[in-house]
């Protein structure tokens, strides 16, 4: 399939609004966010990826460079993603992210070896994984009902 000059330009064009819709939308919305205490202030509006840092050593800091250059793909799915020590975190969250929610999220998820986990709007663990795969948690999204509802509702 072949795409004209034009057509070329409009999906550009189309990208880049979207890029730019999203990423100032983020940042006006940022200053209204409150300090994150629980995964529950989330729900309904965001997706969550929760990852062990603590095993990670040198790895962690190469893991956080390729979530920030996936940031057009984690914003376009509503994504906040979490990489946990035992008692810190780094985070896309834009606002501060209280003590006891990096205490009680990382023993609430992180007992049982996995690396990643991959939390639904609605709160439930829709995957987990030993290591962590960005594309596949994105495709998994993708497959979700109410992520094709946010889809073909931009479409429009």
């Amino acid at each position: 399939m072949r795409f004209s000059e034009s057509e070329v330009r409009q999906l550009l064009i189309r990208s880049m609004a979207l890029f730019f819709g999203v990423f100032l939308s983020s940042v006006a919305a940022s200053d209204s966010f409150p300090v994150l205490r629980n995964l529950s202030d989330l729900e309904w509006d965001n997706r969550i990826i929760l990852i062990d840092g603590s095993h990670l050593n040198a790895d962690k800091s190469s893991l956080i460079n390729a979530l920030q250059d996936a940031d057009f793909e984690i914003l376009d799915r509503h994504i906040f993603w979490f990489v946990f020590e035992p008692l810190t975190v780094v985070s896309n969250y834009p606002t501060d992210i209280a003590d006891e929610f990096v205490s009680k999220t990382y023993r609430d998820y992180f007992q049982n070896g996995e690396l990643a986990v991959l939390i639904g709007k609605d709160g439930t663990v829709k995957a987990t994984q030993q290591r962590l795969r960005l594309n596949d948690l994105f495709a998994l999204i993708d497959m979700m009902p109410m992520r094709r509802f946010e889809m073909q509702e931009s479409q429009q």
